[in-house]
């Protein structure tokens, strides 16, 4: 809920509602499990933890996401580390990925205090999509036009070769092919979901892209996603980055109030992109792997 404060576009009992109404289905499918810090009969402390199909099934064992942490001011770090370490061991996860707001030292402590590797900072901004207009500058021999199944192969490889800084490359437990290939597959995955994905192409070449989605909370409110956004390294500094979000944004606009994206705190040529188009940043989040049992190199 924090990174969406003072968007004015979205009124915070219509995202509360879905929050709920997500969860709820999860919980009910038995795709989540809730644990709860009680004192004297109240709830201090409640952690959701979720079974990430998506990286499970690419990574080949169990990966969770703790899906909601929130503690009363008052609890201190160790109580907050029992509570998470006693749930993570009644998921029998092999790894728990932890988002956390950087103003909430003390859980980001827990998660440390058992076992918890750092391995991003996440900043993420917005853009508010009302009275602006975007007409991208298309460099000269560039194209940008939607994503075809013909060119996912293309841009596969592009998206392999272009996030190495994430928080999955970042784990040395982690086999880096299998990190590079698992940006490849979301490509695949964004095309078949229908989201928005826009290719800049070169004559024949694809050398760079932009995937959004739209995220609907209600009949009238709806927020845009910036996914990913890459462009090939021999075609950087022509401003083909900026026409591609400015496109993606023009798309966005016709149905959204506002538009989201993540990037990591050291990734400065992106920082640069989006607060040049004037995204401003609403969230910084620590990024922790915990692992379980399994202390080898998994790939």
């Amino acid at each position: 809920m924090r990174k969406f404060a003072q968007d004015m576009t979205l009124t915070e009992d219509t995202l509360r509602r879905a929050l709920i109404r997500d969860e709820l289905i999860r919980l009910s499918r038995k795709e989540s499990i809730g644990f709860s810090l009680k004192e004297g009969g109240r709830s201090i402390g409640f952690v959701l933890i979720g079974k990430s199909k998506w990286e499970s099934d690419h990574f080949g064992f169990r990966v969770d996401r703790v899906r909601f942490a929130s503690f009363k001011n008052r609890v201190d770090t160790e109580s907050r580390a029992i509570l998470i370490h006693g749930s993570l061991r009644r998921t029998n996860s092999v790894l728990t990925i932890a988002r956390t707001s950087l103003e909430d030292i003390r859980t980001i402590q827990a998660y440390e205090s058992i076992g918890g590797i750092l391995t991003d900072v996440l900043l993420t901004l917005r853009l508010d999509l009302k009275d602006k207009s975007f007409s991208p500058r298309i460099p000269d021999g560039i194209q940008i036009q939607p994503a075809i199944t013909n060119s996912a192969h293309q841009v596969a490889e592009l998206a392999k070769n272009a996030f190495v800084g994430t928080h999955f490359h970042r784990d040395p437990r982690l086999h880096a092919d299998s990190c590079r290939k698992l940006y490849a597959k979301w490509v695949f995955s964004s095309l078949d979901s229908g989201d928005i994905m826009l290719v800049a192409r070169k004559e024949s070449d694809t050398v760079g892209f932009v995937a959004s989605k739209l995220i609907r909370l209600g009949r009238n409110q709806s927020y845009g996603v910036i996914d990913l956004i890459a462009v090939r390294d021999s075609e950087k500094g022509r401003r083909i980055g900026e026409s591609l979000l400015k496109e993606s944004l023009r798309h966005l606009s016709k149905s959204a109030g506002s538009v989201y994206v993540g990037t990591q705190a050291d990734n400065i040529p992106s920082l640069r992109l989006y607060l040049g188009v004037g995204f401003k940043p609403t969230i910084a989040e620590s990024t922790h792997h915990i692992w379980g049992k399994t202390a080898h190199t998994l790939s």
